[in-house]
């Protein structure tokens, strides 16, 4: 039988694969959830930005046109 000497007992190396195993398992699916909320937040911030754009832009073209048409009604 093979010694490990970190358990001081033979025969304990799949144990420890066991246990290693469990822990990369263990460690995996949280750092997967929090890799899905932080891409998702990450697309929620992109969207939100975007309109954020889209929607100044409205606001600067309507501007515009306001002053285009409050000019040309003052030209009559």
């Amino acid at each position: 039988m093979v010694s490990c000497p970190l358990m001081g007992q033979p025969g304990r190396y799949p144990a420890l694969r066991q246990n290693a195993a469990h822990a990369v398992r263990a460690w995996r699916c949280p750092l997967r959830e929090a890799s899905i909320v932080a891409v998702l937040r990450l697309k929620v911030l992109n969207l939100v930005l975007a309109l954020l754009s889209v929607h100044s832009a409205l606001l600067a073209e309507s501007e515009r046109l306001n002053k285009h048409s409050a000019s040309e009604s003052e030209s009559l």
